[in-house]
């Protein structure tokens, strides 16, 4: 039934889009070779560097930023890449399963960065360290600094934010 409503209303411009997995050499060739494919297909794949999936709505709002091509054209192109299947529809099980994914790593991020708060220096800890830093040496205070950027950099690499914000912020 919903692919009846699809194709009777032509609707399927409006779902999310992502490229075909596999393209085949000879319609790669094909988008090479149009100017106007070949701006739709570098577009898209730097809208997917972001997401998983572009909606043609927004390819169209920057393309026009970028190029001086009218919709239909566009449109027309896009048309032609949906039936070549270089373009292909996205199934919404497909970006809640993604959604969910994110959601979990998020989840577990946030579970990680929390068991670590009481790494996390209070503002106690900073005036001391500014107590500290009145009484020291130049050199003295450049290796310090030194070991908080180390140390920052290391949490940084263990995606902990709020310890490396705060190293950061430290040094």
């Amino acid at each position: 039934m919903i692919n009846e409503i699809v194709e009777s209303f032509n609707i399927s411009l409006m779902f999310p889009m992502t490229l075909a997995n596999s393209i085949p050499p000879y319609e790669l060739e094909k988008v090479r070779r149009s100017l106007i494919q070949n701006a739709i297909y570098n577009l898209a794949k730097e809208m997917l560097a972001v997401k998983p999936f572009f909606f043609i709505y927004n390819m169209l709002n920057r393309l026009k930023k970028i190029v001086n091509i009218e919709d239909e054209v566009v449109l027309y192109e896009i048309h032609q890449l949906l039936e070549r299947q270089v373009i292909t529809l996205t199934p919404i099980e497909a970006i809640a399963d993604n959604i969910e994914s994110v959601q979990a790593t998020d989840q577990k991020k946030e579970i990680k960065t929390s068991s670590i708060s009481s790494i996390i220096m209070s503002d106690a800890n900073i005036d001391e360290l500014k107590d500290q830093l009145e009484t020291m040496d130049e050199g003295s205070a450049r290796k310090l600094i030194k070991e908080i950027m180390r140390k920052a950099k290391v949490a940084e690499k263990d995606s902990t934010y709020r310890v490396t914000l705060n190293e950061y912020n430290t040094a």
